[in-house]
């Protein structure tokens, strides 16, 4: 008697046990679906900006018979680059002279010797129409006895961290748009926000290249949004 009640009794409480334990795992796994739909969409940021810096190299070389006169050379060169660099409301702090290399040769035929000088000047300036008009007229420096042997210029925007909280929350904006539009078109409603994630900031030049070649940039960012949706 007291053994088939004890029988009863055990069954009854596996019983419950295992019922419980399928309310449970049903339960949660109600809960994880309930959490798990969501959308993920993308929003995207896009801002042209003119470039803010260019760094202007110019490159040059003279020549003479002896030091002294290679050296007198190369004070004039240096001096008509100046003056053409500063014409255009470029001041001179923003010019920096590189250092200069030398070379010897003989000719074979006088036994004379040739010197060669070669050096940089840099112009790092914010004053970018200034630099976009004085880089397409090198030749003027040549014409005052000049050698220019390279001149090129690199445009960057160095300023991209006083844009960027605008620029996300514009990404931002636009990925609950399209949330939204995904909702309305699947009669669905949209819920919070889940989580987002940023991506990189990129800077190319205004035809889509990368480079430093134009003052014009164009600066995207995308983000990656999951929002929940409701039932």
């Amino acid at each position: 008697m007291n053994r088939a009640l004890t029988k009863i009794i055990v069954s009854l409480i596996l019983g419950i046990g295992i019922s419980l334990s399928g309310y449970f795992i049903a339960s949660s796994i109600r809960h994880f679906h309930d959490y798990s739909k969501f959308i993920s969409v993308k929003g995207l940021s896009e801002k042209n900006v003119t470039a803010n810096n260019a760094v202007w190299t110019i490159s040059y070389s003279v020549n003479s018979p002896s030091i002294k006169e290679l050296y007198n050379e190369l004070q004039k060169t240096q001096d008509i680059i100046k003056d053409f660099v500063t014409s255009d409301n470029i001041p001179t702090t923003a010019i920096t002279y590189g250092s200069i290399s030398t070379s010897k040769n003989q000719n074979e035929k006088t036994n004379l010797y040739q010197f060669n000088a070669y050096g940089t000047i840099t112009v790092v300036t914010s004053k970018i129409d200034s630099v976009k008009k004085l880089s397409q007229r090198t030749l003027s420096m040549i014409s005052k006895g000049a050698i220019i042997t390279d001149s090129s210029v690199a445009y960057n925007y160095t300023i991209l961290n006083t844009i960027k909280p605008v620029m996300l929350t514009d990404a931002i904006k636009n990925a609950k748009i399209a949330a939204e539009n995904f909702a309305t078109n699947s009669n669905i409603k949209l819920g919070s926000l889940k989580d987002a994630t940023q991506g990189l900031f990129t800077i190319k030049n205004r035809d889509n290249s990368y480079g430093s070649s134009d003052s014009q940039k164009t600066i995207r960012v995308v983000v990656n949004a999951k929002y929940l949706l409701k039932n």
